[in-house]
């Protein structure tokens, strides 16, 4: 299956998953985006944050969403930005998905 460029309507740049766009690459959701990683030094450690940053978009989104992409956080944690990231899913979806 192979996945074709679409148009952001929010900043006309072009994206191969809408999803990921929303949520880790649309100007529209920067600032909740930018909130979320300052609140990431609540969370986890500096070096766990550092792994989840350097993830790619696909990635990042993949285990903001909970899938297992890299086993660089202990358990504990991993139920714990769970819970914490449902809140910027839902602030970046809402704000992309707004007219």
């Amino acid at each position: 299956m192979t996945l074709e460029n679409q148009l952001c309507s929010k900043c006309d740049s072009t994206f191969e998953d809408e999803l990921v766009h929303g949520i880790c690459e649309c100007p529209s959701t920067y600032s909740a985006r930018i909130q979320f990683t300052d609140s990431l030094d609540n969370i986890l450690l500096p070096d766990e944050k550092q792994s989840v940053l350097h993830l790619d978009s696909v990635s990042h989104t993949l285990r903001l969403l909970g899938a297992p992409v890299e086993p660089f956080l202990v358990l504990d944690s991993d139920f714990f930005i769970l819970k914490h990231t449902f809140a910027f899913i839902f602030r970046c979806l809402q704000t992309y998905f707004s007219n």
